[in-house]
């Protein structure tokens, strides 16, 4: 999509990106760290536009905006098919994410079922030599992929109150007591919405929903937009900033991976406020 050293944007619908496109969340970027509210806001706007325009097919409705960085197949080792750093848009793209494993969870149509799995995950073709994918990876901490492997992934599992209650209260890793948090969310958000059409919600989804999207296949870039991004009013902390700055400097991604993760271990032990906190009372300085 993008050409070496220039930044690109348009505009995508919803079904152009969860059915074509793949994205990884880089080592810099923050966890998932979306609330009940906005979870709630979320839904509760995407269901009144759809009802203010039932008929409406050529409606679209604006969902906010993505950067990533694009990555041929080959740029990393071990990289084998076309993916896209996202640098900023994870917590809507992530709600989306398991939006539609609610939504296949939660009607009875097969049709729709397949149509919600294809947007979370690929299923490996060993002869058409695809590999399987699932649309978000999460590049640190196996808690977040194994969160989403066992409960986004699998029908039928955003089902299991007792077990996500459990993974909300108990895990120590951030993006999963939300993620667990927000799945749970959804489901009361319908519970309390019985009339609420799914088949609809998903065809407005994929068909009237559009992000618009900047891109870079360069790294530097990447960095750039996303320091950009907090000088132009996005709520990343202080912590966030340092984290890929810092980060920006290690050039073999093992490091890379190696210092996340133990930047989010201290994360999920501190909780959002402790560390921020801890960061502030010390000088820690830029990697060089």
């Amino acid at each position: 999509m993008s050409t070496k050293g220039k930044i690109e944007c348009g505009k995508l619908l919803v079904q152009n990106i969860f059915r074509n496109m793949w994205f990884s969340i880089p080592v810099y970027q923050r966890p998932y760290v979306w609330k009940s509210e906005d979870v709630s806001k979320l839904l509760e706007d995407l269901t009144l536009a759809m009802t203010e325009n039932p008929e409406n097919r050529d409606f679209e409705y604006f969902f906010g905006s993505f950067v990533f960085q694009s990555k041929a197949p080959g740029s990393e080792t071990g990289q084998t098919y076309q993916v896209n750093d996202l640098l900023d848009g994870q917590q809507r793209m992530a709600t989306l994410l398991m939006l539609f494993a609610v939504i296949r969870d939660r009607v009875d149509d097969r049709d729709t079922k397949d149509t919600c799995q294809k947007c979370i995950y690929q299923k490996e073709d060993v002869y058409m030599r695809i590999p399987p994918q699932t649309r978000l990876a999460y590049l640190t901490h196996s808690e977040v992929t194994k969160f989403i492997d066992d409960y986004i992934r699998t029908e039928a599992r955003t089902n299991n109150e007792e077990k996500l209650n459990m993974e909300y209260k108990n895990s120590k890793d951030i993006s999963v007591r939300n993620m667990a948090n927000a799945v749970l969310k959804m489901h009361e958000f319908f519970d309390n919405n019985p009339n609420t059409d799914l088949n609809k919600l998903l065809d407005f989804l994929l068909n009237n929903v559009l992000f618009i999207y900047v891109s870079t296949e360069d790294r530097e870039d990447a960095f750039r937009l996303f320091r950009v991004l907090n000088d132009s009013g996005v709520q990343l902390r202080s912590s966030d900033i340092l984290k890929a700055t810092n980060l920006s400097e290690l050039k073999i991604s093992d490091e890379r991976i190696t210092y996340a993760e133990m930047w989010e271990d201290a994360e999920g032990e501190l909780g959002d406020d402790g560390f921020e906190r801890f960061l502030a009372q010390s000088r820690i300085p830029v990697m060089k």
